[in-house]
């Protein structure tokens, strides 16, 4: 038991040893509410507007309010196309047991970037802004359910050239993570403030020593778990942000490759990994807004959340046609038609008497221009930035009140 523990714990922990430089493994394992795990969208049950979801921080408590890093960003980085020429990012922070919205004017903005303030509210809360953007944070069951001690064995048999799916068979210790409880941050907006084509991933960052560290980044459902095994590789994707990096390529291949062989699904195993390759890398998923969200073998188009994309990951590794069941489904019982689209736990948001708060969100016009390719807005910040200017008005407080009781002392 305490060995399928071991391993079901190592897996998760998989990517914490990796970031862009030693000292962020230590960041990430002492900052778990950065730990991002999982990202959806999805059209919205409100006509015009779309979903979009992260799921972060495994190791959270319902309510708590540690589970949210407060030296953090949070963030989607949304691109125009799959350059990510133009776009916008909408960036989280956490202050005073409350939520930050803002909105960067570029795809891939700067780590530290924060972009144009547009409002705040308490954790819990539904917040509905007055330009027509809602948010949740708050407390779930885990949406990062899979048979992660099935996985393993897996893959050790596949690394000895045997294909066995019975690998999944251990599904008693594997169904503890379908007890996991992580915090997401539900974000609708209106499709009006969007790209029609959306090019999109997320990402969280954190300073030290005056350096700024992407913690994790997240697209396509366990892309750094099943293909990326690398410690230079992993550095390499962690700042490579879209941009197709021929080292992590190279070794995606050889991955794919060799579990496609084994598996012998594919008659042409060559041709099925470059197929695959322009489907899965550079690690961005692609949405056409206002369409229905798919995420199978066949066709990915955002991703749904009553979809198990695990075991459609596994399948694409292989070469198989259909899903492969890993033996450990999601639980439709955690999701719901209507915003916040998860299921909360917790007693300040279901036992609250007002779960809504109206926010009063900046003047600022944050339309997509289609033909200028951008939102409108007025000039970034960025998140030191910030807090130099909470610190520098301070300072001139005292030095001011210092000086007339000098002045008075003179008299």
């Amino acid at each position: 038991m305490k060995k399928l523990l071991f391993i079901f714990v190592s897996f998760l922990m998989l990517t914490k040893s990796f970031a862009t430089d030693k000292d962020a493994h230590s960041l990430l394992i002492k900052n778990p509410q950065l730990d991002l795990t999982d990202v959806f969208v999805f059209k919205a049950a409100t006509p015009g507007k779309t979903v979009f979801i992260m799921d972060f921080n495994p190791e959270s408590k319902v309510d708590a309010l540690s589970n949210y890093s407060e030296q953090g960003i949070y963030r989607f980085c949304i691109g125009d196309d799959a350059n990510f020429t133009h776009g916008l990012s909408p960036t989280f922070t956490f202050k005073n047991n409350q939520i930050q919205l803002y909105m960067a004017n570029h795809a891939e903005p700067a780590i530290d970037e924060l972009g144009t303030f547009i409002g705040e509210g308490p954790i819990s809360k539904e917040l509905e802004f007055s330009n027509g953007i809602k948010i949740w944070t708050g407390t779930v069951y885990d949406m990062f359910v899979g048979n992660v001690p099935g996985f393993e064995i897996f893959r050790e048999r596949a690394k000895k050239g045997i294909y066995d799916l019975t690998s999944f068979d251990i599904t008693s210790k594997a169904n503890l993570s379908t007890k996991n409880i992580s915090s997401v941050i539900v974000l609708e907006i209106p499709n009006n403030m969007l790209p029609d084509q959306l090019y999109y991933y997320a990402t969280t960052a954190i300073e030290n020593n005056d350096k700024w560290y992407t913690i994790r980044r997240v697209g396509h459902v366990l892309f750094s778990q099943l293909y990326i095994f690398d410690d230079e590789t992993m550095i390499t994707y962690l700042n490579s942000k879209h941009n197709d990096e021929a080292k992590i390529k190279n070794e995606i291949c050889e991955i794919i490759l060799n579990y496609v062989t084994v598996a012998g699904l594919q008659r042409k195993p060559e041709k099925y990994v470059d197929k695959l390759l322009t489907k899965i890398y550079p690690d961005v998923l692609t949405y056409k807004v206002g369409s229905d969200a798919t995420y199978s073998v066949d066709q990915i188009n955002g991703r749904p959340l009553q979809v198990d994309a695990i075991n459609v990951a596994l399948a694409m590794l292989v070469g198989s046609e259909v899903p492969i069941d890993d033996n450990v489904g999601i639980n439709l019982n955690n999701f719901q038609d209507k915003f916040p689209y998860v299921v909360p736990l917790g007693e300040n948001y279901n036992q609250a008497i007002y779960r809504a708060v109206q926010v009063q969100a900046e003047p600022v016009n944050l339309l997509f221009d289609k033909h200028e390719h951008k939102i409108v807005s007025k000039k970034s910040k960025t998140f030191k930035n910030q807090t130099f200017v909470f610190i520098g008005a301070f300072i001139l407080l005292v030095l001011g009140f210092g000086l007339r009781i000098k002045k008075r002392m003179h008299k």
